[in-house]
């Protein structure tokens, strides 16, 4: 129990970084974008080699995210995946230089901490006889089956109402109408 428990946590803790460093590619690959327009070329391909990298981390963050979960108890998992805005502030600062407040890094040892004691004062491999996956599957899960249909109905109005803004955005933006800040 206690080899599943410590695999589980190095695969949760390898797929917040392979994760978090996809995200960081994008920004990457954003600010090249940015760069190369204002000196009049053009875009990065979509084969270049932050577009080609970003997939496969994001996609291994996620397999390995699965496996982790199949192998902690699901207050565990959750814990431990706080620990992707830790993650993603520290490989930026080094691969972007952004630097965060003495504030923000603050609120992140805090999170760190949280994490931490999550993580020693929750449930181990003792408390519980099977993983979070087998846990839901013994549940009576179909007993909230029409919460599903309601989490994708409200997805479903967030992203027309958040794409229905963009669209205003845009549209306001190419009008001279600049309602957003320029975050160059």
């Amino acid at each position: 129990a206690w080899v599943d428990f410590a695999i589980g946590i190095t695969l949760c803790l390898t797929a917040s970084l392979l994760t978090q460093s996809s995200n960081v590619l994008v920004k990457f690959a954003e600010r090249a974008n940015a760069k190369l327009l204002q000196n009049g070329e053009e875009k990065l391909n979509w084969y270049a080699w932050q577009n080609i990298m970003y997939f496969p981390l994001l996609i291994g963050g996620a397999v390995l995210d699965v496996f982790a979960m199949g192998l902690l108890p699901q207050s565990l998992w959750a814990g431990l995946c706080c620990l992707d805005i830790l993650i993603y502030t520290g490989i930026s600062r080094f691969a972007l230089n952004e630097h965060a407040s003495v504030r923000v890094w603050a609120i992140l040892c805090f999170i760190g901490a949280g994490v931490l004691l999550t993580s020693i004062g929750g449930p181990g491999p003792s408390h519980f006889e099977h993983s979070g996956v087998e846990q839901l599957c013994a549940s009576a899960w179909h007993e909230h089956m029409l919460i599903i249909p309601i989490i994708w109905v409200s997805f479903g109005l967030a992203y027309y109402t958040c794409r229905t803004r963009y669209n205003e955005i845009l549209l306001e933006t190419r009008e001279g109408h600049h309602t957003q800040p320029d975050p160059t």
